[in-house]
């Protein structure tokens, strides 16, 4: 199978396109031009690798013509992390890289499935566990724009046709994570012996191990077209999932928590409902967070040596 990945450099990107190349298909790995492809690294003989910005149609069109991909997928973003505030950068990736690559690829006649990655920030704070079928109103700029291109792709499989599936993940953690986001930051500080940025206790999450995202990611092609959450339908504190931590690497050290800002969308509940994955992907989590834990700290140590320069 011919496989085009976007954001093949990113986190969820490196771990899917291992597992794809890992299954025999023909992986076309899309970067940005000039990034640091450090989570490829070791299997960049197995993959075919395009550096393109996903913004530019020249250059989508001229990667989907030159892969003929059978099976797309879609995770270049931006503006999900810390410190990527960039309103412009924001559209222009995520609206105008979307709507380019949909395009390129409706015209490419090789299509046989798009699977784009979505996010839980396009529902917004919910008072209860959010489901597919709830209105949407995201609260940044970030959540608006991932909206609108999952809303683009559900208008395409409606009016045209086009065998798009969104996947709408939650909190993602495991190998190749970003160092500044939670899990990492918290994992590599009591690695060295010293106290995590820690901001609210009590912010919560549906903490989703990378492997049971990954697998939902292989399912979907030979399934319903559609949108579906994927998290595991449980909100963990911050403050829980720091004790599963340390306990997993047996760390006493007393951490102080508020040191680091908060973000202005945290919640009281962030929990998906996964009842639709179940039912008609059948897809359900495998990990637990103990085990995706134990997991990602045996990871972390002995990959440490990829985040020293991060």
């Amino acid at each position: 199978m011919r496989s085009l990945v976007t954001g093949a450099g990113g986190f969820i990107g490196a771990n899917l396109v291992r597992a794809l190349s890992a299954r025999g298909d023909k992986v076309h790995a899309c970067v940005r031009s000039a990034s640091d492809s450090w989570r490829l690294r070791g299997i960049e003989d197995s993959i075919i690798l395009h550096e393109a910005d996903v913004s530019s149609r020249e250059d989508i069109e001229r990667v989907v013509l030159e892969s003929k991909p059978e099976l797309v997928f879609h995770l270049a973003h931006y503006g999900g992390n810390r410190g990527q505030n960039d309103g412009e950068a924001i559209r222009r990736v995520i609206i105008d890289g979307t709507a380019h690559l949909y395009e390129a690829c409706m015209r490419a006649g090789t299509l046989k499935a798009i699977v784009h990655a979505g996010t839980s920030s396009e529902y917004g704070a919910k008072k209860d566990a959010m489901r597919e079928d709830m209105v949407l109103e995201p609260d940044t700029e970030y959540g608006v724009a991932k909206a609108w291109a999952t809303l683009f792709g559900e208008h395409l499989r409606r009016e045209k046709g086009v065998p798009i599936t969104t996947l709408r993940f939650f909190s993602v953690y495991g190998p190749y994570e970003a160092p500044t986001r939670f899990f990492p930051a918290v994992i590599l500080s009591l690695l060295a012996g010293m106290p995590p940025s820690l901001s609210n206790p009590s912010t919560v999450r549906d903490f989703v191990h990378v492997d049971d995202v990954i697998n939902a990611f292989l399912l979907v092609p030979e399934k319903e077209a559609g949108i579906y959450n994927i998290g595991t339908g449980l909100s963990i504190s911050l403050e829980s999932a720091l004790s599963i931590i340390q306990r997993e690497l047996g760390s006493d050290m007393n951490v102080t928590w508020g040191n680091m800002e908060g973000r202005s969308f945290d919640s009281p509940l962030w929990q998906a409902d996964i009842e639709k994955a179940r039912e008609v992907l059948g897809w359900k989590p495998k990990s637990t967070l103990e085990e995706g834990v134990r997991k990602t700290v045996a990871w972390f140590k002995e990959h440490r040596d990829l985040y020293a320069q991060k």
